[in-house]
C-alpha cells in the first residue's frame, strides 16, 4: 500500500505499475507498507517516514503471488 500528499499523473502510476520508476523517485511519499512480514501484528513503513503500523483484531498473513 503507499500514500502519496500529490496526487499522480497516470504516466506516473503506469510508470510505478510497470517497474520503470521506484517510489524513492517521488518527493511527494508518505508511507509504503509492502505487508510483507508474514507474522507477528507489526507492519514497517519502508518510505523513510517511520510510519509503522500494528494490526489489531482477528487477521492472518496470507501468502500472495503477485505477478
Amino acid at each position: 500500500m503507499v500514500i502519496f500528499s500529490d496526487v499522480l499523473s497516470a504516466s506516473d502510476v503506469a510508470d510505478l505499475d510497470d517497474g520503470t520508476t521506484t517510489h524513492g523517485d517521488y518527493a511527494s511519499l508518505v508511507a509504503l507498507w509492502w505487508l510483507d512480514e508474514g507474522s507477528g501484528n507489526h507492519f514497517a513503513d519502508s518510505s523513510g517516514n517511520g510510519l509503522d503500523g500494528t494490526l489489531t483484531g482477528s487477521y492472518s498473513w496470507e501468502t500472495a503471488c503477485v505477478p
